[in-house]
């Protein structure tokens, strides 16, 4: 499972609590005391809390790919926090799927890394939200 299909799975899985469905989409005015903003509060950081904790684990599940391709052990956790700040484009293909195209690397061992780190990401068939537009990352030309 993907980094991305683990975190939709997780905001699905969310959806699906008793707390979710016992939360309100709107609620009246008057209805507004203590206890139900209390409810709503917790539930918002629930909800927050599993975004980052989903967050957390495809950038760590990520990192880990990363380290198989730029062996190392020295700084490829410092290397791969620079690489997740590497400006880029996000462009629709000609399938209706999105492109995301980095900027690469200045050092050569780092843009090798992350081209092999990309094709093996691309290869899982990665899709937005599941079943939504294809994902596909690469390497931007020089």
């Amino acid at each position: 499972m993907s980094s991305f299909q683990y975190l939709g799975e997780s905001v699905r899985r969310l959806r699906f609590e008793h707390r979710w469905k016992q939360t309100p989409a709107q609620i009246p005015a008057q209805l507004t005391g203590s206890s139900v903003r209390a409810t709503m509060n917790t539930d918002r950081r629930n909800l927050v809390n599993a975004i980052k904790i989903g967050t957390y684990n495809a950038e760590r599940g990520l990192a880990r790919r990363f380290f198989r391709q730029y062996t190392d052990p020295r700084d490829w956790l410092t290397i791969f926090r620079s690489v997740l700040q590497l400006s880029g484009r996000v462009m629709v293909d000609g399938t209706g799927g999105l492109r995301v195209a980095l900027r690469p690397p200045d050092q050569p061992r780092v843009r090798r890394a992350l081209h092999a780190t990309l094709e093996e990401i691309n290869a899982m068939d990665g899709r937005l939200f599941g079943d939504r537009p294809k994902l596909t990352f690469v390497l931007a030309a020089d």
